[in-house]
């Protein structure tokens, strides 16, 4: 049976549309808004609600929310989060670091005048990221981490001390769930910044215009129709901006001797406000601050981008009016909280609208981490090196995959999310494709799997597959994994196609079931081991390279 709603009418007019050749998905189907979903909660519910707002999930995480509802779910999924790690002296180039011990963090050590040193850091900084991701509990923490990552995108190649990147990251970790007024302040005098957008070299006498103008045009006002600041108004602003910098020991601190003192004048989009000059920048950035947040813009334009991160990325006339602008009228009279536009929106019949389920490709993250977890992959490993070492190997895959951790391409970000009418298409392409069927091949492989610097990442499909009830049927294993993995299911043929690779061309199931229980009966046999490997190395490889295991 269809997970669709029956179809709809064609109206006489179709809903305007920006996105070249591509219609709505939902255009002949009824588009719900933020009332409550009072729908049934089943494992497809469930499953959306895990793919969208965690980085993947495992069986039992699906059996858990498809059995306490929708409201115990949420709430369990906006408030935990396990507490912060460090990153650590992993180095994999075996650099010696007078500073900082094997296995001990460097996040509190002096910044080293070493580029070797300070590149093996910024490494394990990447990889204890990746960590954090993947060993995170049904939370949307690390999923909101990486939305303001994007957001507030910063390469750690150009800001080039790891103890900066690592701050920046607590900075929005610390922020994460909380107000976005705030971060937005607390970012704007954040070191890694400040070195990003040049904003420790604006002075009165030679202003920087970049973070002034990026402040407006990507962080809050955004580039839309109703967005009409003026390039006077960059000025204006980077002039409230000026006399930010590093004292020797490399500390933010404000030099009054920089800063423009003058009064500043901004244009009648924001009311012709005039913002007094004096001696205290702090004051003058909060003056600057109420007067952009003042605006509706603000609001309309980070829903829109939480729209395209969470739910898809077409946003016409109908979603406009029944999604965005209540959200953000919400997110207004909140004061800018997130969490009750998360709220608002998770528990929303929208959010769950049919069309939009398995309707966004996965980025690299949501792929990766989400192959790990629904493998049942233990990341977890006794020697710290080796843990750190085994996420870094999934930070370098990212790169392949265009998404590495700490280096989203430009200051905007990642183009997945921005440049329309792609959008989420971007992920996927002759390059990366290949790439993502590639990883879940290899990790599969013995000895090795995945392997970097002597740390190996291998998942044995044996004890994996040990692990699913009723193994010996291949109907029942082709169920369990289009169960747990398949947002929209799979088709008769596909799945047809699934049972013949584990009959090896056979007609009846019990060539499987017998070769399994074999298996089972008598794993030290060389023959038996191999047979069923095979069978299922063939199975699993054509599971996880199906076009819809990219989606969400």
């Amino acid at each position: 049976m269809s997970i669709y709603p029956p179809l709809l009418e064609k109206p006489q007019k179709e809903p305007s549309n920006k996105y070249a050749n591509k219609k709505p998905p939902h255009y002949y189907h009824k588009v719900s808004g933020l009332e409550p979903y009072e729908g049934p909660w089943t494992r497809d519910t469930a499953r959306h609600l895990l793919s969208r707002t965690c980085f993947g999930f495992t069986k039992a995480d699906l059996d858990i929310v498809a059995q306490q509802g929708l409201q115990a779910s949420l709430t369990e999924i906006l408030t935990q989060h396990q507490p912060y790690s460090s990153p650590i002296n992993d180095y994999y180039n075996q650099i010696s670091d007078p500073d900082c011990a094997p296995e001990a963090s460097w996040v509190d050590k002096n910044i080293s005048a070493d580029p070797m040193i300070n590149n093996a850091r910024m490494r394990s900084y990447q990889g204890w990221w990746l960590g954090e991701m993947a060993e995170q509990p049904r939370s949307i923490f690390e999923k909101m981490k990486l939305f303001w990552h994007n957001h507030f995108a910063t390469q750690i190649s150009t800001v080039n001390f790891p103890q900066f990147a690592y701050g920046t990251s607590q900075l929005i970790g610390s922020h994460a769930l909380g107000n976005f007024k705030t971060l937005t302040k607390q970012i704007t005098f954040d070191p890694g910044m400040l070195v990003y957008l040049n904003g420790y070299k604006n002075q009165k006498n030679r202003p920087d215009e970049n973070y002034a103008r990026e402040l407006q045009e990507l962080f809050t006002i955004g580039k839309g129709a109703t967005s009409k600041y003026t390039e006077e108004d960059v000025r204006q602003a980077a002039r409230v901006l000026t006399g930010w910098t590093f004292d020797q020991n490399l500390d933010v601190t404000f030099i009054p001797n920089w800063h423009d003192t003058g009064d500043k004048q901004f244009s009648a989009f924001y009311e012709n406000k005039v913002i007094k000059g004096g001696s205290n920048g702090e004051l003058e950035f909060d003056e600057l601050l109420n007067m952009i947040f003042a605006k509706q813009e603000v609001a309309e334009f980070l829903m829109s981008k939480l729209y395209r991160f969470f739910v898809y990325y077409v946003i016409d006339d109908e979603i406009q009016q029944k999604v965005i602008t209540p959200l953000a009228n919400i997110f207004r009279d909140n004061n800018y909280e997130i969490l009750p536009v998360l709220q608002a929106l998770f528990n929303s019949a929208h959010f769950f609208d049919a069309y939009t389920r398995g309707a966004i490709i996965k980025n690299p993250m949501d792929f990766m981490i989400g192959h790990l977890k629904a493998t049942g992959y233990d990341t977890r490993r006794e020697n710290p090196t080796e843990r750190s070492r085994g996420f870094y190997i999934f930070n370098i895959l990212g790169a392949v995959l265009q998404m590495q951790i700490g280096e989203p391409p430009n200051v905007a970000g990642w183009s997945a999310y921005y440049q329309a009418p792609q959008y989420h298409e971007h992920w996927i392409n002759s390059v990366t494709l290949p790439k993502r069927n590639q990883i879940t091949d290899v990790i599969m492989i013995p000895p090795t799997g995945l392997r970097l610097s002597g740390t190996t990442t291998f998942l044995d499909i044996l004890p994996l597959t040990e692990d699913v009830p009723n193994a010996e049927e291949p109907v029942k294993l082709v169920d369990y994994w289009e169960d747990l993995c398949f947002s929209k299911g799979l088709s008769a043929e596909q799945k047809d196609s699934l049972k013949s690779i584990l009959l090896y061309g056979q007609t009846e199931d019990y060539y499987w079931t017998i070769a399994w229980q074999d298996y089972l009966g008598d794993k030290q046999n060389p023959q038996k081991k191999q047979l069923v490997y095979n069978l299922l190395l063939g199975f699993y490889k054509q599971l996880f390279n199906l076009p819809e295991y990219q989606l969400s």
